[in-house]
């Protein structure tokens, strides 16, 4: 995976627990290469509340690393479980405002 060509190639592991594990071990052996995990959500399926703060810092962050990356040049080796691919991330720009509702 790590010597692979550098075009375009991402990781999907069976679950989430060998992506994990797969970016675990990349990470140790990866040198200059830059590997990012993008970990699924830990809400459980049709359910309404939220991911943990943990998980929905993990997923906020993988995004933000992989566009420092890219605009950085470097190699990137993104890992993720098709769980966790299939979920939608929101851009920064796409969520709430960022300006304030004033108070009637």
């Amino acid at each position: 995976m790590l010597e692979a060509p550098d075009e375009r190639l991402l990781f999907l592991a069976r679950d989430q627990v060998r992506a994990a594990a797969v970016a675990r071990a990349a990470f140790e052996v990866a040198g200059e290469i830059l590997v990012v995990h993008l970990s699924g959500s830990d809400a459980l399926p049709g359910d309404r509340a939220p991911a943990s703060p943990q998980v929905a810092g993990q997923r906020t962050a993988a995004p933000r690393t992989l566009r420092e990356g890219v605009a950085a040049g470097r190699r990137i080796r993104p890992i993720s479980s098709g769980e966790a691919a299939g979920r939608p991330i929101l851009s920064p720009r796409w969520g709430h405002s960022s300006k304030k509702k004033e108070q009637p």
